[in-house]
């Protein structure tokens, strides 16, 4: 079966922000990008690609992480999580799930500090380096630092593969409750700091 429209339509976009289904230097490609095409390309490039039907190349951005620091930078932490949705039988990738989850798990650090990410990843997934493109990402990692950082010989963060989904921060004292909203897509929290909270998004594991 031939094409339809809207999936050539969302070729074409890729192709434009993305260099074509075979463009390898994500980082390179991104910095050609004048700042509207940069910044639009980092939100939508992943759904574009998911209705264009380039699924290797969704996975290849997914794994690269000039793209995923770049988005965490620029965009923001959930929504570099959420891209990883729109992968089909995310539950048996063994190298995106995994490393969804460590943005999960990393999002309370990386909402305050986003240069963290290199030691966030290599502190979650140094365990999962039989992965291929775990361990090419975190090589990535290691290379594009040109600062003083501290990069662990072992993992010692809490591990994509725990119970643990996200840690959840803001209040300065006893949290004394905690509620899902109707539609459970809110949680809301009360404290004896007589502050709540309310956080706009569940992700569903």
């Amino acid at each position: 079966m031939g094409m339809n429209i809207r999936q050539k339509i969302n070729q074409r976009i890729v192709d434009k922000f993305a260099g074509g289904a075979d463009s390898r230097d994500i980082r390179q490609q991104l910095d050609s990008l004048v700042p509207e095409d940069r910044l639009y390309a980092l939100k939508h490039l992943p759904n574009h690609m998911v209705n264009a039907g380039r699924w290797e190349q969704l996975q290849r951005w997914l794994t690269d992480y000039d793209f995923i620091q770049a988005k965490v930078a620029e965009v923001g932490v959930q929504e570099s999580i959420e891209d990883y949705d729109r992968v089909e039988n995310l539950e048996s990738e063994k190298a995106l799930r995994p490393i969804q989850r460590t943005l999960g798990l990393s999002a309370h650090i990386l909402r305050e500090d986003t240069t963290q990410l290199a030691e966030q990843l290599w502190g979650r997934l140094l365990s999962l380096t039989s992965i291929p493109q775990i361990k090419q990402l975190l090589e990535q990692a290691k290379q594009r630092q040109n600062r003083p950082w501290l990069r662990p010989i072992a993992s010692n963060l809490t591990p994509p593969t725990s119970p643990l989904i996200r840690t959840l921060t803001g209040h300065t004292s006893i949290i004394s409750a905690v509620a899902l909203t109707p539609d459970g897509t809110k949680v809301v929290s009360g404290s004896m700091d007589k502050n709540p909270k309310s956080l706009g998004f569940i992700h569903r594991s």
